[in-house]
């Protein structure tokens, strides 16, 4: 979900490139339930970059039709955003948001659903994206104070492939900045 975001397209090349079915979805209408019946029959594992806003609209949406259709999913992987834990030591900025204190809410309300569907499941949470790594990468735990800063997309995308390649980060919400 979410296939034209950056992080979205460069992990779709590496999940193809090692031979990992993909299936991306029309987006018309994702806060319409009846908008992921064709998609989800089969699916095990869930990647969303949907966003900035309404992720929390699509997740209810999506959820739902989830469980209407009684779909068992091994995994979801959520990219969200760092500052949602409140957990920056300063402010970032969030392209395409004009009302931050919305975005965020929105955001945790969809983590929140996410959380509590009691299926394994991994938060991304990268700080201000770039487009070329520069640095040594950081993971901070959920509550864990991280520092404001920047982090490419490629390194967010690796990490999202790492999360269902090597089952790491199973049940947890990690925070993504390059130094």
């Amino acid at each position: 979900m979410g296939k034209n975001n950056l992080i979205a397209q460069k992990l779709m090349q590496l999940l193809i490139k090692n031979n990992f079915d993909v299936i991306t979805m029309n987006e018309q209408n994702l806060s319409d339930k009846n908008s992921y019946s064709n998609y989800l029959s089969d699916v095990d594992v869930i990647y969303s970059f949907l966003g900035p806003m309404d992720v929390d609209l699509c997740f209810e949406a999506l959820f739902e039709s989830i469980n209407e259709g009684n779909i068992n999913l091994r995994k979801f992987i959520m990219c969200s955003t760092a500052g949602v834990d409140k957990e920056l030591d300063k402010p970032i900025k969030y392209p395409n948001v004009k009302d931050v204190k919305e975005y965020l809410n929105e955001q945790r309300y969809a983590i929140k659903i996410v959380d509590e569907y009691e299926i394994p499941y991994t938060i991304l949470r990268p700080v201000e994206l770039v487009d070329t790594a520069f640095g040594k990468v950081f993971l901070y735990k959920e509550g864990e104070t991280m520092p404001a800063g920047k982090v490419s997309t490629d390194i967010v995308s690796k990490i999202a492939y790492d999360v269902l390649q090597n089952g790491q980060y199973e049940n947890t919400s990690i925070g993504i900045v390059e130094k």
